[in-house]
């Protein structure tokens, strides 16, 4: 009896203090998702669940989920939480929404009088399902969306060049060869630029070179077409709606950041204040990089256009300590050597299953402890920005000056 009990014991400590929540893979994932939206279907009343499908050239089967929990009284506030929008970065974005929803949202841990959920699942399946950060086109979605088409026609001169760095027009090598070369030439530029100025043109987006890392594309993708009828049918009643965009990869290993895109705008920093309370928020200084298209300001932006007071937010969780020199030039390296292979493949299939990993390195570590880490802070701070958001009083539609042209 004694045995029983003890191995009863165990399995709870492990699935309270484990990683069930991570899926092998994009259909796991779903399924995983599938299974919880069922299971609120019958825990809320009027709660809506669906997919709709990504139009594909080579599947069929990709799908963006979602699931709508309404409250119980009146439509105040509205929390989203996406996931996906960097395919490979879904892993742990599906695995934080699926513990959201098991362990806060069913069993009614979170206020649900006057606020709503809703959960947009893998917003990039083919990249989840294929282990890639971009859409099938090779598209960067957070640097595709917008709420017109003006940001297609930014030109980013020091991506242009940077281009011997950022796009080698041969066979992918991870030797220990070409990684001291690329570690030369990134240390060259970091000579001649500062780490700010670098970041911002690489990270913040190119919409000149489709065989280019952060190519943001020359028009939307299907994605944001599909994902906005969803906003706009769910958010429709509400006046305050919080979006938490989960993301992998930026900052310091094992550490949940928040990163807005950068505003001096004194009533959204208000805002930002009191749903977050003391934690950081990230978006001053050289560790930080803005730019166009990306996710989080087009629902902002869209919704604030219906009248709303939206506040976005990128939820990321570091993986190599972006914020050093090494780990930054690892992870750039890791980002170009992927997008290399996958444009010129390699000479030898060991370095394209090297890559590949390393890339899966970047974006979702296999590391237990780094898995177990993120979860632990989510379920430690997240319920508290809800809680925060919901008690949040407004009364007209807010939109930062920095992004007013997409409000």
């Amino acid at each position: 009896m004694l045995r029983i009990f003890f191995a009863i014991f165990l399995m709870l400590s492990v699935r309270s203090f484990g990683t069930d929540f991570y899926a092998s893979g994009y259909t796991d994932a779903r399924q995983k998702f599938r299974d919880l939206t069922a299971q609120a279907k019958l825990e809320f009343e009027d709660v809506e669940f669906g997919f709709v499908t990504v139009p594909s050239k080579t599947d069929r089967d990709l799908t963006i989920d979602y699931v709508y929990i309404p409250p119980k009284d009146s439509t105040e506030g509205l929390v989203i939480f996406s996931s996906g929008v960097h395919g490979v970065e879904a892993y742990a974005g599906s695995a934080m929404q699926n513990m959201l929803l098991e362990e806060f949202i069913l069993p009614g841990r979170l206020p649900n009088q006057k606020t709503g959920f809703l959960f947009l699942h893998s917003i990039n399946p083919y990249g989840f399902k294929y282990g890639r950060r971009v859409s099938e086109n090779s598209v960067d979605l957070n640097r595709n969306f917008g709420v017109d088409k003006s940001h297609f026609n930014i030109k980013n001169t020091q991506f242009t060049e940077l281009q011997h760095l950022l796009m080698p027009d041969k066979p992918a090598s991870s030797s220990w060869v070409s990684h001291i070369k690329f570690l030369f030439q990134a240390l060259m530029q970091m000579g001649k630029h500062s780490v700010g100025s670098l970041k911002q043109g690489i990270a913040g987006g190119q919409y000149e070179y489709p065989k280019g890392i952060f190519y943001g594309g020359r028009d939307f993708e299907p994605n944001q077409k599909l994902v906005e009828e969803i906003l706009i049918k769910f958010a429709k009643p509400y006046k305050k709606v919080l979006n938490l965009d989960f993301h992998t990869g930026f900052g310091k290993r094992g550490f949940m950041h928040l990163f807005p895109n950068p505003t001096e705008d004194k009533e959204i920093l208000e805002l930002y204040k009191k749903i977050f309370g003391n934690y950081p928020i990230e978006q001053i200084g050289e560790d930080f990089y803005s730019n166009e298209g990306d996710f989080s300001t087009f629902v902002a932006g869209r919704l604030t256009k219906e009248g709303k007071t939206a506040i976005p937010m990128l939820v990321e969780y570091g993986t190599l300590d972006s914020q050093t020199y090494r780990g930054a030039i690892a992870s750039l390296s890791r980002m170009v050597l992927e997008n290399q292979n996958y444009w010129y493949g390699t000479r030898r299939p060991r370095d394209a299953r090297r890559i590949q990993e390393n890339f899966m390195e970047l974006f979702y570590p296999s590391a237990e402890g780094w898995r177990s880490e993120v979860e632990r802070q989510t379920r430690i701070h997240l319920p508290r920005f809800i809680e925060n958001f919901d008690s949040l009083e407004v009364t007209g539609a807010v939109c930062a000056e920095e992004i007013r042209s997409a409000c």
